[in-house]
């Protein structure tokens, strides 16, 4: 994601104050090619919040996959490390998996992604 950003996208494609839309929009576009073998679902309700990208496996014995996006806090995180651990940590504390897991994927096949944003 980083090489693709730092090569492919302009600093005014991603915008000063909402990065996270940018990127959201453009991970939905990369993996609409999956919906054979996903549901996929954007914003919607699951655990004790909503997620950004959920990829709700329809054959059983594939992964469930988990995307969250965060646009680094200057204030409370230095490096965008801590912004990825932070959207991580919230998908523990928020149990997004929770809808995976009542659809029949075990805990060791939910797989979860946090990404950071700083701008570009």
């Amino acid at each position: 994601m980083s090489d693709i950003a730092e090569n492919t996208f302009s600093f005014f494609d991603a915008g000063k104050k909402e990065p996270e839309r940018f990127y959201h929009a453009f991970v939905l576009g990369l993996i609409v090619d999956f919906r054979g073998r996903y549901e996929i679902v954007s914003n919607r309700e699951t655990g004790l919040g909503r997620c950004d990208v959920m990829l709700i496996p329809l054959h059983s014995g594939d992964r469930g996959i988990i995307i969250e996006f965060k646009t680094r806090d200057v204030v409370k995180e230095k490096t965008l490390k801590a912004t990825c651990n932070n959207a991580l940590k919230q998908i523990r504390k928020m149990r997004y998996a929770s809808t995976l897991q009542a659809r029949g994927v075990v805990k060791n096949a939910i797989f979860s992604y946090g990404f950071g944003f700083d701008g570009k």
